[in-house]
């Protein structure tokens, strides 16, 4: 089948060969939408850290879900630097490993206090 192309409209021709970047711009930006839904729960778990603990993990674990809803419209928000993905997304590792932190101190701390009564014990 020869398809002739003075049949179609310049404009139609445009749009056929436009359309499938703008799909692609649209889920990139989507996906990026819906990460800063997270990225706010993410700086709000950072702020509630020092305070109040689970409710910094409860933000925490809305973040993380939010990532993968973004993640699975467009995986590659993970590696581009476009609209500040990056940063982002290492801010919200910081924030992780500060939250594990805090949850670990007081785990840590109660193991010294065992460490110095028994060697207090011993002597």
């Amino acid at each position: 089948m020869k398809v002739d192309f003075k049949h179609f409209s310049p404009i139609l021709i445009t749009c056929m060969f436009l359309a499938p970047g703008i799909a692609v711009a649209d889920k990139f930006d989507d996906a990026v939408n819906e990460y800063i839904k997270g990225y706010k729960e993410c700086t709000e778990a950072n702020t509630l850290r020092t305070s109040d603990l689970p409710a910094a993990k409860r933000k925490f674990d809305v973040y993380l879900k939010h990532l993968d809803r973004a993640k699975s419209i467009d995986s590659t928000i993970l590696s581009t630097t476009q609209r500040d993905m990056d940063s982002n997304l290492r801010y919200c590792e910081r924030v992780e490993v500060n939250i594990k932190r805090a949850e670990a101190t007081p785990i840590l701390e109660k193991g010294f206090t065992y460490c110095d009564t028994a060697k207090e014990s011993l002597k």
